[in-house]
């Protein structure tokens, strides 16, 4: 190919708009050649199919976004759409993690720079903080024959983050955890102390 180094492949990529011509030379030294015209298309038409995950806990930063099947011909950049600063560079490449909530897209570049497009823009969501009201509880007046009569419930449903949810207790300072409950349950036969309650989601989120 004029222009271009010797090249034993039948794929020469990467080339810009112009007159080529392809000249084949065998071991013999016989030569043919045949002309060809590479145009450039008026309007960019880069394949640019991407896919986003939604981050797994409110406030994480573990959304993700890619492009699929990317083209080693072109270059990656990703963008991050934002109401005051518009476009915000994240990074460069194909597959991008740590994002947080918000709007990405990314915009493929060829080697020359003359060959610019952009894809869809994706929304990347995260739950919403899970929040639940103090527990109920039963104090502990007595122990009939060293029977601690203490409770400690669940009051409601929580909100926030993604149902179904359970919740566990943990007895401060002694490091005793009472192992996970149906939100709708009750600890029972808890004896004086302090007690701690969290709230854990479908995903794991903790609260």
């Amino acid at each position: 190919l004029n222009g271009v180094s010797n090249n034993n492949s039948f794929l020469i990529d990467s080339l810009t708009g112009g007159s080529y011509s392809i000249i084949v030379t065998d071991s013999n030294n016989c030569i043919d050649s045949i002309n060809v015209e590479v145009i450039s298309d008026s309007i960019p038409n880069i394949i640019l199919s991407v896919e986003a995950t939604n981050i797994v806990c409110y406030d994480d930063t573990n959304g993700t976004f890619k492009v699929v099947q990317p083209d080693s011909s072109y270059s990656y950049v990703l963008y991050r759409y934002t109401l005051f600063n518009p476009q915000v560079i994240v990074d460069t490449g194909f597959y991008f993690n740590e994002l947080i909530k918000g709007y990405y897209g990314v915009i493929a570049i060829s080697p020359s720079g003359n060959c610019i497009d952009s894809s869809v823009i994706l929304f990347i969501d995260e739950p919403e903080p899970i929040i639940f009201n103090t527990p109920t509880v039963s104090a502990a007046y007595c122990t009939n024959n060293n029977i601690c009569e203490g409770l400690i419930a669940m009051n409601g449903i929580p909100s926030g983050g993604v149902s179904p949810y359970q919740y566990y207790l943990n007895e401060l300072y002694s490091n005793i955890p009472q192992g996970l409950s149906a939100i709708n349950d009750t600890f029972q036969g808890l004896c004086p102390g302090i007690y701690e309650t969290q709230v854990v989601d479908a995903n794991a989120c903790v609260a």
